[in-house]
């Protein structure tokens, strides 16, 4: 283990979407409040370490795998970050990185909450706000799930529209023929026992696009089924 330099941190930038540039978690926003907070705290700031794209319900993330393993490497002393959520989304997944760095006697700095986990106080409000801010997360999808099930139902434009129907006027959705006559063959191939690999596999081989005009996935099989009863059901038994 390299002996390590009194107060030598690293900073963590994570961005996932273009949207977040217009809330303030630009990647050189977050720069400059980091090399701004070590400045102020007499902190040596070894580098900053970016993940780009990519959102943090995973801790599996290319920059991420590379600050832990400096971590536990020994070559810093703290990691400085803009705020909770660029490094992590879910309460357990910051206790198992808390837990990481303390075992290799590694601070957490966090720009916006303020936040040093040297002290007992700062360790308090670190898992506090953590809390918070899953029970906020939650709590608005929880709302959002209501919401699209409460427009599917009424046959309201929600988000983008599903595949077989298309946004209509007057926020309805209205019937694509073409799409729903795939939802039909789809839901004919899994009454015949068929596989959710197997359908995409033939829809990809026949060159039909999602309706975000990609390749069709197990996954993206499985959730036409999830939608039976909110939207398909109705056109399964006609000609269409």
């Amino acid at each position: 283990m390299k002996n390590k330099t009194v107060n030598k941190v690293i900073g963590y930038v994570r961005v996932s979407t273009e949207d977040q540039v217009d809330k303030g978690y630009s990647i050189e926003h977050q720069e400059e409040k980091i090399k701004l907070y070590c400045q102020l705290n007499d902190l040596e700031l070894d580098e900053i370490i970016y993940d780009r794209g990519v959102s943090a319900k995973t801790t599996n993330r290319p920059g991420m795998n590379r600050l832990m393993a400096k971590v536990r490497k020994g070559f810093i002393n703290g990691v400085v970050i803009f705020m909770l959520d660029r490094m992590f989304r879910v309460t357990k997944d910051a206790l198992i990185i808390k837990e990481e760095f303390d075992k290799h006697k590694v601070i957490l700095h966090s720009v916006v909450e303020k936040i040093d986990t040297s002290s007992p106080m700062g360790i308090f409000v670190f898992q506090t706000i953590n809390n918070i801010n899953e029970l906020e997360r939650n709590t608005v999808s929880f709302r959002t799930t209501g919401v699209i099930q409460s427009k599917k139902k009424k046959g309201l434009v929600y988000n983008h529209a599903p595949f077989g129907f298309d946004n209509g006027n007057n926020g309805r959705l209205k019937l694509n023929v073409e799409e729903m006559k795939v939802v039909q063959e789809i839901f004919a191939s899994l009454k015949e026992g068929q596989t959710y690999r197997c359908i995409a596999d033939l829809l990809n081989h026949r060159e039909i696009p999602t309706k975000k005009k990609k390749k069709w996935h197990a996954s993206t099989v499985q959730n036409i089924e999830k939608n039976l009863e909110d939207l398909y059901e109705p056109f399964l038994s006609i000609d269409i």
